[in-house]
């Protein structure tokens, strides 16, 4: 997730580090304190960037690829690279147009699902807004902690615990893959208690991609981006990427789910087969 500082403003995107992904950065946030704003769909009116890959700094041991991941979510809900990211390779410009969607589910009698989790006996490690993915991993950490004794190092780590660390506990890792292993057949029954939320927002992307920068302009490209910070791209094009992100249109589709049967039309039908059958009415009832 590595990008042209000089191009942006601190204001406007949050930076941490990521034990595999490295130098990982977030536009728009919860704790941005000047949000982009877009009223025009359209490339012109989107988030662009020049990504700078750094094939240098990679570890051969963590990644076998090279170019950086980008994922669009909501802004009360963390980013998942490894479910929902999508891979940007060098030397492309890669243009995402996305689409809202919302799905509002049934809850109660209609459905198993939860509002916001509070009905979950699952605690919420993340902080941030209740999603399946969220209560699924803060589901393994609890597992983890207490039949490993410490904490995977991807996950947040809760109140009175430790990240695991090989001089302290020397088996955790034979410990961690049969807990993985357990995990992914549901023996931890992490996917029976995490239900699905009631109110689930996405965001539905297409992508186009073209040569970039272009045989005729590169020249100049990689002149102007050498003199930013003092940088000297070697690789030229097998070091740069080129994205945009930008709304194909300003209207989101919603999908709710609504009581096929309710209240009036069950009384309303009972009446009509009472009719049908016995041949009385409420009339003749009272008679």
């Amino acid at each position: 997730c590595r990008f042209n500082q000089a191009s942006c403003s601190q204001a406007n995107y949050s930076h941490f580090h990521h034990p595999m992904y490295g130098n990982c950065y977030t536009f728009n946030g919860k704790n941005s304190s000047n949000l982009w704003m877009s009223s025009m769909p359209g490339i012109k009116n989107g988030l662009s960037l020049t990504l700078r890959t750094e094939q240098n700094d990679f570890i051969p041991l963590l990644s076998t690829v090279t170019g950086a991941r980008v994922m669009v979510h909501g802004q009360d809900e963390p980013a998942f690279m490894d479910d929902g990211g999508f891979n940007l390779r060098p030397g492309v410009e890669t243009s995402i147009s996305m689409r809202k969607e919302a799905l509002d589910r049934l809850g109660g009698n209609y459905g198993d699902c939860t509002k916001n989790g509070s009905d979950v006996p699952v605690e919420n490690l993340y902080l941030s807004k209740y999603t399946q993915q969220v209560c699924i991993r803060s589901c393994f950490q609890e597992h983890m902690i207490k039949q490993c004794g410490c904490a995977y190092i991807f996950y947040p780590l809760p109140k009175n615990a430790e990240f695991c660390d090989y001089r302290k506990h020397n088996s955790w890792g034979y410990c961690y893959y049969k807990l993985q292993d357990a995990f992914s057949s549901d023996r931890l029954g992490c996917f029976t208690k995490c239900r699905k939320p009631c109110s689930v927002t996405g965001y539905q992307l297409s992508a186009g991609y073209s040569r970039w920068p272009s045989v005729t302009s590169q020249d100049w490209v990689f002149r102007m981006l050498s003199q930013q910070n003092n940088y000297t791209i070697n690789n030229k094009r097998n070091g740069v990427a080129k994205l945009n992100i930008f709304f194909k249109e300003l209207k989101y589709k919603t999908n709710s789910e609504s009581p096929s049967v309710t209240m009036v039309t069950l009384l309303s039908n009972l009446g009509s087969q009472w009719s049908l059958w016995f041949g009385s009415s409420v009339l003749s009832v009272v008679e």
